[in-house]
């Protein structure tokens, strides 16, 4: 098998030579048309490092700011991600790949034979047990595949159609119908790479995941037959296609020595065709056809969904979707019961997080981990209804005035200010920009500067620190109820937390 880097080299070097600087259409167009278009067909494949800015523009001769522009654009979009040291690398659009949730499965399946060796039961016997549960509650999921043009994406379709599960109902839009379509009516949205900003601009609160697609069969045959001394037009409807759709010719046909690529619009047009043998036409441009000689050759260049990919991304994407829809609303997206793979798919449509900051710290009968437990459940219970994710509630914090009670953990300013200074690093590195930091802790407090000043370090970030108890009606509520409620009191002693009933003393116990 083909290592990814060669792969995604080799269709590097293909754009490269694609590149007319005596077009029309720019050179910027031209690159980031190509790049776009190139890793929603799957020829830059998910992996892939490219090249650095100096290196490509050395190239293409061209300023560095200009493909520096272009990279930056295609990161916004989601096509590519930075990782620090390494380079810029091409994104994955899958949630997990079937081989990880295999060895998760596998991992289960051994668990449970030992529990029922320990039970008593025999791999047999419990082979016969499982066999015979019924499967859990399946739901029909309710997709939309959005395309350019409406004959071409009903083929999207038909060819999605056959892999899906049963009763998932999968409709079709173009961009231009997808006005008539309530983003509440659909669960998950499918689209071309190259389509996916478009798509996310209008179902900002709908999940939308990448298909990747391939020149179809009859397309690659079609230039595999031309002849060699055959005088071949390529036409392609958008000026961003044209680069990859001249690649494409090149590498299904490589034995075409006259190639003359045109842009719908383009000065010129009619006297290309007239003078071809055979006509390329991009999907959406079959209207040439009733220009065209009894003689002269033509075909579309169509894609089709890459069934490799459909396998690997695609599906396992829907599942991990269904899962998530038939659970929401009942449980909060939580990092610690989370794999990177969901986290990763989040990110695709979101950019937010909650930080939650703890303490371990005496809190007389209560358990000394109050801070921690408390701005968690807090955090979660707000995110639930967003599907925001939480992550564990950083334990220790600043209670040097605690130290004579055991079990009591402080740490130093510089400390402090330094971890969460590292994490807020880890959260940006990864793709959070907005960051919530619900605070369990008081004394934790001399650090918000530290937060403020990160934010301004970071293009793009927003950080707010919120101490869960100073909210207006929380706080409100509880001067009601106990005008001096403070550490310690009834106000940390919940039952969602499950802490177990503190004894009533006649006065008021030490803090």
């Amino acid at each position: 098998m083909i290592d990814t880097q060669v792969q995604f080299d080799q269709a590097m070097d293909r754009i490269v030579d694609a590149i007319d600087r005596k077009s029309s259409v720019p050179v910027s167009v031209q690159l980031r048309g190509a790049l776009e278009f190139g890793i929603a067909s799957g020829e830059l494949p998910a992996g892939g490092r490219m090249p650095s800015v100096r290196s490509l523009a050395s190239r293409l001769g061209i300023s560095p700011v200009t493909v520096s522009t272009v990279y930056a654009a295609l990161q916004e979009v989601g096509h590519t991600e930075g990782r620090v040291g390494s380079g810029t690398f091409v994104k994955s659009i899958s949630v997990a790949a079937n081989q990880v949730r295999l060895r998760e499965l596998d991992m289960r399946i051994a668990e449970l034979v030992d529990l029922g060796r320990d039970c008593g039961i025999s791999p047999t016997e419990l082979a016969t047990r499982v066999s015979m549960v019924s499967s859990r509650p399946h739901m029909n999921m309710r997709l939309l595949i959005v395309g350019n043009f409406i004959e071409a994406t009903e083929a999207y379709a038909q060819a999605l159609r056959r892999h899906l599960a049963h009763g998932d109902v999968l409709s079709v839009a173009t961009m231009d119908t997808l006005k008539d379509v309530a983003p509440e009516s659909v669960d998950l949205v499918i689209s071309p790479r190259s389509l996916l900003k478009s798509a996310r601009d209008y179902f900002a609160e709908t999940p939308i995941t990448g298909v990747t697609l391939i020149p179809d069969e009859a397309t690659r045959v079609s230039l595999a037959s031309l002849a060699t001394d055959a005088e071949v037009v390529g036409y392609s409807y958008f000026d961003t296609f044209v680069t990859l759709m001249k690649a494409g010719i090149r590498r299904f046909g490589p034995h075409i020595t006259e190639l003359t690529m045109v842009v719908r619009g383009e000065p010129g047009i009619e006297e290309a065709i007239t003078r071809a043998d055979v006509l390329v036409y991009a999907t959406g441009a079959e209207y040439l056809l009733e220009t065209l000689r009894p003689d002269q050759i033509a075909f579309e260049y169509r894609h089709t969904p890459d069934i490799h990919s459909v396998r690997k991304e695609l599906l396992p994407t829907i599942e991990a979707y269904r899962t998530k829809v038939m659970k929401n609303g009942e449980a909060t997206l939580k990092i610690s019961d989370s794999n990177w793979f969901e986290i990763e798919e989040y990110l695709k449509n979101d950019d937010r997080c909650i930080l939650p900051l703890g303490s371990t710290e005496q809190h007389a009968w209560l358990s000394l981990s109050v801070d921690s437990i408390l701005s968690e459940k807090v955090a979660a219970d707000a995110a639930a209804p967003l599907g925001v994710p939480v992550f564990p509630a950083v334990a220790y914090g600043l209670t040097p005035y605690f130290m004579a009670f055991p079990g009591s953990v402080t740490l130093k300013l510089t400390t402090y200010a330094a971890l969460i200074s590292d994490i807020l690093d880890s959260l940006y590195a990864t793709g959070f920009r907005r960051i919530l930091i619900v605070n369990g802790h008081g004394g934790n407090s001399p650090v918000q500067p530290v937060t403020m000043e990160w934010m301004e370090q970071n293009e793009g970030a927003r950080c707010r620190f919120h101490d869960w108890w100073r909210a207006p009606k929380t706080m409100a509520t509880v001067r009601e109820i106990d005008p001096v409620a403070s550490h310690a009191s009834w106000m940390e002693n919940f039952p969602g937390p499950g802490f177990p009933a503190a004894p009533c003393l006649p006065n008021r116990s030490p803090m």
